[in-house]
């Protein structure tokens, strides 16, 4: 079934939205994620302290670059970050491998 942006059906098709809402609910807050590991877990949340600050630091860099300020020191911050987050990081999954 097509919806238009106001929630309608599209083209006179029958509003079964309520089911499409039931079964998509029901999908996107059911736990697929059960199985996961403490490692897993750990990995992930890894992987997200890792990139989202080095992201944070070259968006500040471009945007200093586009007003034309200095945007050099951004960029060494974010890639020392990445490779002292990295190095931790990997600090942490070889702690976790010696304990198998």
């Amino acid at each position: 079934m097509t919806v238009t942006a106001d929630g309608k059906p599209w083209h006179g098709q029958k509003d079964d939205g309520a089911r499409n809402a039931k079964v998509s609910a029901g999908f996107a807050t059911g736990s697929h994620n059960e199985g996961m590991t403490r490692e897993t877990t750990i990995a992930r949340a890894l992987l997200v302290l890792v990139f989202a600050p080095a992201g944070g630091l070259f968006g500040k860099a471009v945007a200093d670059a586009a007003q034309g300020r200095e945007w050099w020191p951004w960029l060494v911050a974010a890639l020392i970050w990445l490779v002292v987050s990295g190095l931790v990081a990997m600090a942490v999954s070889n702690r976790f491998d010696e304990h198998r």
